[in-house]
């Protein structure tokens, strides 16, 4: 690593440990990593099964869904009260993937982003918008490909996402939730009309400072707002209901994602938060490498003004 005075040092878990656990996932705010040695194994295949369950299903059958297989992840439809799951497992089957070209292009992809695009004149066309993308890929399939091609989920279109870690003992309150929440909006004539789906993942407990899954088994839980060719949508007032739900779950802001917690907040979320501070003082007391996001969430520095700009929707 160079450090902001110019040095060049060395880290692991057994030499200056705690400038390497700080930077395993240190914001940039450590120094520059020059060289870095990995753990790698052989590449493998996955085999992958998706079904498509109604919600209540999913949290009745949650934990026994969790851990079915090495790998699972989850796409939930709200307004059509449905979970697309995914199983992932590993396999030495021959490929055989499960792409479909006018399922998951011409209709998924092309048809379904204009769609998207009348719905920004005429919100109410998001819910059918829901149901037209669950009818598409409600069959069962099962598909075998490279780890690599099957783990690179398409993002599809331009979008406003955020997304937060909440504690695996708290995501199913926090899901039911969020699901009680979007209903009512729903049941308002003036309501959000989100787009779908709502993302919903997993990690194993680690012992990184600043990692959303320090010390904790973690639920990810991620919502979008898509930008059909690139024209904005609202967003805003989603994104605010949202976070205030996962809040309430001790839920912790993916850090490549826009939030507004600052020093006092994160500091009751993350046990090591002052043992980074530390870290970051001792090794960058002239502050080299903090951009305006590491001097307002981590320091609590005033910044621009517009970065949390209040607007409409």
């Amino acid at each position: 690593m160079l450090l902001a005075d110019g040095s060049r040092v060395f880290c692991s878990r057994n030499e200056r440990s705690d400038l390497f656990i700080a930077t395993l996932c240190g914001l940039g705010a450590t120094g520059l990593i020059l060289d870095i040695q990995l753990q790698v194994e052989p590449a493998f295949r996955l085999r992958e099964v998706q079904e498509s369950i109604p919600f209540d299903e999913f949290m009745q059958r949650y934990d026994e869904l969790v851990f079915s297989a090495q790998h699972v992840r989850f796409w939930w439809y709200p307004a059509s009260d449905t979970v697309r799951c995914s199983y992932l497992d590993r396999s030495k089957e021959p490929r055989n993937p499960a792409e479909n070209w006018w399922r998951n292009w011409l209709f998924g992809h092309h048809v379904t982003q204009f769609f998207m695009f009348i719905a920004r004149y005429f919100l109410f066309l998001n819910t059918w918008i829901s149901h037209w993308i669950c009818w598409l890929i409600s069959a069962r399939t099962i598909g075998v490909d490279d780890s690599h091609i099957i783990f690179n989920v398409d993002c599809r279109y331009p979008q406003h996402t955020t997304e937060w870690a909440v504690p695996y003992r708290n995501s199913q309150a926090c899901l039911r939730e969020i699901r009680a929440w979007l209903e009512e909006e729903s049941a308002d004539p003036d309501g959000i009309r989100p787009h779908v789906p709502v993302e919903i993942r997993y990690s194993a407990a680690d012992d990184i400072w600043l990692s959303p899954s320090n010390g904790q088994p973690t639920c990810w839980i991620g919502i979008m707002q898509y930008k059909p060719y690139g024209f904005n949508v609202p967003y805003r007032r989603y994104f605010g209901g949202y976070e205030t739900i996962v809040a309430r779950h001790q839920g912790r802001p993916h850090w490549a994602k826009a939030h507004q917690l600052r020093p006092d907040a994160l500091r009751k979320l993350y046990p090591f938060f002052d043992d980074f501070i530390k870290v970051i003082q001792d090794v960058d007391p002239n502050g080299m490498f903090r951009n305006e996001y590491i001097q307002r969430h981590l320091f609590g520095m005033p910044v621009s003004g517009r970065t949390f700009k209040s607007r409409p929707a």
